[in-house]
């Protein structure tokens, strides 16, 4: 959570020093780019901290939506879900 806020900071000092060089001070316009980036951002971190088939996350983000049957053990997770589980746990005790 702390990260995603950091992240987030991140995001919006860089289309804040964008939209200057530009010379538009557009509020608007930058708070649809930080939802989108940040929309972007969690979708991202869902694919990569996410306990669930890699294949059928990734078709789901491009309108698919389909069963766990399709991966047919293809993605990491499908293989080893203990393993992917554990790795998980494993960063996020590290980024605390």
């Amino acid at each position: 959570k702390d990260d995603s806020r950091k992240l987030e900071f991140l995001i919006r000092k860089a289309w804040e020093t964008k939209l200057q060089k530009k010379g538009d001070d557009s509020t608007k316009k930058l708070a649809t780019e930080d939802k989108r980036s940040l929309d972007a951002l969690n979708g991202m971190m869902e694919y990569c901290t996410g306990a669930n088939c890699r294949r059928v996350y990734l078709l789901s983000h491009f309108g698919e939506v389909q069963s766990n049957k399709i991966c047919n053990k293809t993605c990491d997770y499908c293989q080893n879900p203990t393993k992917v589980e554990e790795r998980i746990k494993a960063s996020e005790v590290m980024s605390s």
